[in-house]
């Protein structure tokens, strides 16, 4: 690494500090060392404090933050959460890069540290910069049932089982408005939607257009089933492959049915 890389402001060395607690006390030990940064309070302190002040230290008496920098990228290697939490390092890269994002840093998905020449600013630009999923998602005024149901894997942008738990969460709101909970899928939105005798309705269901409605809403609500659900749960995650742009597609059908929902009411 660079020797002579500018230091980090007060307010990103404690961010980093807060986040980088989740090392035991003796990885905190054994981590410091590694890079050679003076553990000045010793064991018996709170672990961020002893982050924080050994960080301090060395910046303020090498006037540079390389060593600070290196001891992030020892954490932040894959190859460290893969027997623990795997989208545990999802979400603690996606924290570090909100904080860090003021000093113009980042850890990459591949562990690796990147600098933007450009610091933001503000809070939004600093989140749009950790988690571009979320912040498209919100752009798109994305229903909050879907945030609901599937914040962990929008964290850790899990795509394959983000869609999943999104329709999970879809069908679960239909049961609970209409009070069965004794099917899924197509067979229960049949049982609930049913044109001679429905147990919910989305309108009036009086006049042909609101009837043509509700029996366009029950055909896209089996079909987002069949298509998106059923082959996540009978396919390897490795042969059914999710993007990006597929995943803001899916979720912004999920999130047009959640819409429709919010005007359902269980028929008496």
């Amino acid at each position: 690494m660079a020797k002579n890389i500018s230091p980090l402001s007060a307010s990103v060395i404690e961010g980093i500090s807060k986040i980088l607690d989740e090392l035991t006390g003796s990885e905190i030990t054994h981590e410091l060392a590694k890079v050679h940064l003076v553990d000045v309070c010793g064991p018996k302190t709170t672990k961020w404090i002893r982050l924080h002040n050994a960080f301090v230290t060395y910046q303020n008496d090498q006037h540079k933050c390389d060593a600070i920098l290196q001891f992030c990228i020892n954490y932040f290697n894959p190859a460290r959460f893969v027997n623990k939490d795997v989208k545990l390092f999802e979400s603690q890269r996606v924290a570090f890069n909100r904080v860090a994002a003021f000093d113009g840093w980042e850890i990459a998905d591949t562990g690796k540290l990147r600098h933007h020449a450009k610091k933001v600013e503000t809070i939004d630009e600093a989140e749009r910069r950790a988690n571009t999923l979320k912040s498209e998602l919100e752009k798109r005024g994305t229903h909050q049932q879907v945030f609901r149901y599937c914040t962990p894997e929008i964290v850790a942008k899990d795509y394959f089982h983000l869609v999943e738990e999104a329709i999970k969460g879809l069908f679960e709101r239909i049961r609970e408005i209409s009070c069965c909970y004794n099917d899924d899928g197509a067979s229960l939105i049949e049982y609930v939607m049913a044109e001679k005798s429905p147990r919910i309705l989305i309108n009036n269901f009086e006049t042909k257009s609101e009837k043509s409605e509700h029996k366009g809403f029950s055909s896209l609500l089996k079909s987002i089933y069949s298509m998106f659900r059923n082959p996540e749960s009978h396919t390897p995650r490795e042969k059914w492959e999710v993007s990006y742009i597929d995943t803001l597609d899916i979720l912004g059908l999920v999130s047009l049915c959640h819409r429709k929902l919010d005007k359902a009411y269980r028929v008496q």
